[in-house]
């Protein structure tokens, strides 16, 4: 295949992998405007492959005794490609150092990419809700924000993705995945505490906006129990810092970003809050507000 026959379809495939760094071809479907079918996906990757513009590594554990499942990513050769074509930013990239990276880092970027994916499918839930900004783990790396902590202690907050919507009031969310691999309070509680200082000054120079409505704890794995160990955590935090007015910026649920249904994600009373004794969603009604 010659650039010639680089068709649309197989372009959207191109900078879809550009913006996510890698992902699935179930994810690849989802997240493109065409092909509509997995089927139709394979079909158009596959030139690709064959072209060298992407390739894959096995991913996760074999499934029904089987391979394990293929993730896909731009090789050099398909980066040079978009740059020629001035469709990305002159970013440096090597594809060998996708490869070289771990099961655990995979993991957290095809989770992290899924829910990016999942906040892009709202609109077509409720029409009168447009996206935005939505930016991705990929994306947000490449801006790392710097907050000081109490004892001199230098923090790096990278969200998981940033989701901006419009219903046309403006909603603003910053999604950190957790996958339970954090057993240590410690790292937790930092956590916790650079978002908030981060709230306080970083975030606004960061995306150009004073609204942010909530910062959303994902539980992928570890369950309602994590969820509920993760806000009762950000309770004692937020006390440290005389913060609790910021309590309602906070959220905690466990769920499958995959599986997830995108009303239920935003509007169903699935996600904790700081010292709530209910559940809460993180639009309410449709005409929730923001910290302004």
């Amino acid at each position: 295949m010659n650039t010639a026959q680089v068709t649309p379809a197989k372009l959207d495939i191109l900078l879809t992998l550009a913006r996510f760094l890698i992902l699935t071809a179930s994810q690849i479907c989802k997240a493109t405007r065409s092909p509509k079918s997995l089927k139709e996906t394979y079909r158009q990757i596959q030139p690709l492959i064959e072209a060298k513009y992407t390739d894959y590594i096995f991913t996760g554990p074999p499934r029904w005794g089987g391979k394990p499942m293929r993730a896909y990513f731009l090789t050099d050769k398909g980066f040079r490609y978009l740059k020629q074509l001035r469709l990305i930013g002159p970013q440096g990239y090597r594809a060998r150092a996708i490869r070289s990276r771990s099961q655990h880092h995979f993991s957290h970027t095809l989770e992290s990419n899924e829910l990016a994916i999942l906040c892009m499918r709202l609109p077509k839930v409720f029409p009168h809700i447009s996206v935005a900004q939505i930016m991705t783990e990929h994306e947000l790396k490449r801006q790392p924000a710097y907050v000081d902590l109490p004892g001199g202690v230098r923090q790096v907050v990278i969200p998981d993705n940033f989701v901006s919507l419009r219903t046309p009031q403006e909603y603003n969310f910053v999604f950190e995945l957790d996958r339970n691999t954090e057993w240590l309070k410690k790292p937790i509680v930092r956590k916790i505490a650079a978002y908030i200082e981060w709230e306080r000054g970083t975030y606004s120079k960061t995306f150009n906006t004073e609204v942010l409505t909530a910062i959303c704890w994902v539980v992928t794995q570890g369950g309602e129990h994590r969820a509920q160990m993760l806000c009762k955590v950000s309770e004692q935090v937020l006390q440290e810092a005389q913060a609790t007015h910021l309590a309602d910026l906070f959220r905690f649920a466990a769920f499958n970003p995959a599986q997830a249904d995108p009303e239920a994600v935003f509007y169903a009373s699935v996600w904790h809050q700081p010292f709530m004794a209910g559940l809460v969603p993180l639009i309410s009604g449709g005409s929730g507000d923001g910290h302004t």
